[in-house]
């Protein structure tokens, strides 16, 4: 396989699904590196939210505002380009 890059990709933050409907939410991020998201979400809503919660880990210093632009904008470029899930794998 070609290699392009050789970036080190920093500590990505684990991913557990389980029903948030108690805490009002979608998905949430916790600074020890966990995110969680309800397993209602598929598609596009899925992609849009793991991306919001990815960029609180990477950009703690962010406003919400500027988390949900970024992981939108960049949700919408991925999901045109056809980069969609085709199984589950965790």
């Amino acid at each position: 396989m070609l290699e392009v890059f050789t970036y080190k990709v920093k500590n990505l933050p684990k991913v557990q699904r389980r029903k948030l409907g108690k805490e009002k939410a979608y998905a949430m991020y916790y600074s020890e590196g966990l995110i969680e998201i309800d397993p209602r979400f598929k598609g596009k809503k899925e992609l849009i939210l793991l991306l919001q919660e990815l960029e609180h880990h990477l950009h703690p210093d962010w406003t919400e505002d500027e988390v949900i632009a970024e992981s939108e904008t960049i949700a919408s470029f991925l999901w045109r380009k056809k980069k969609k899930k085709i199984h589950h794998e965790e």
